[in-house]
């Protein structure tokens, strides 16, 4: 039986198995068929593959089928970090440098040194255990914080910018621009207004 699109096209494509209705009535081909024909210069399907590419998070991830990272759970990307690691240190045993406790593939992360997620090199790689990994980084972000001048202290209390305005009642951007313009005893000393 034959489809209609919705356009008065009633012809079939011409590809063997394909039952999609024609482009046009003088077309041979579906859609599909003939953009893949336009863009690949034939009918068949063509994979192409990334050699690498960087992934939303800043890690590179890397084409390697064959890679036994890859092939263990069917799948044809890694992150480029964990391969140089395998490649340099192999299956183990490891253990976390961070706190020494035991930690394998199946449950290690690989650590970055220097936080840079692309500086791939094996002497920036260490195993780590996850809760080591996650709570650096927490670690890393509290000290870049710091060090950028987002706590202040009042009264001997030492409060993040954001704990601050919670307290007074008031938006970090406004105390921020209080703290700006007024100093921080009077930002921190006098109330929002209702």
């Amino acid at each position: 039986m034959k489809e209609n699109n919705g356009i008065g096209h009633t012809k079939m494509c011409t590809v063997v198995g394909c039952k999609k209705t024609a482009r046009t009535n003088s077309s041979p081909y579906c859609k599909m068929h003939y953009h893949r024909l336009y863009r690949n210069g034939t009918l068949e399907t063509i994979r192409t593959h990334k050699k690498c590419y960087r992934h939303s998070d800043g890690y590179i991830i890397k084409h390697a089928p064959n890679h036994i990272l890859c092939s263990n759970l069917d799948r044809e990307y890694e992150y480029e970090h964990r391969i140089v690691f395998f490649e340099n240190k192999g299956y183990g045993p490891f253990r976390c440098h961070w706190c020494n406790i035991p930690v394998s593939w199946t449950n290690m992360h690989i650590d970055h040194l220097d936080d840079n997620k692309t500086n791939n090199s094996i002497l920036n790689l260490v195993s780590s255990c996850s809760r080591c990994n996650t709570t650096r980084s927490g670690l890393y972000l509290s000290n870049l914080i710091k060090v950028q001048g987002k706590f202040y202290t009042h009264n001997n209390v030492t409060l993040h910018l954001s704990e601050w305005a919670r307290q007074l009642n008031m938006s970090h951007s406004a105390l921020a621009w209080r703290i700006k313009n007024w100093g921080v005893e009077k930002a921190l000393t006098k109330r929002k207004r209702n």
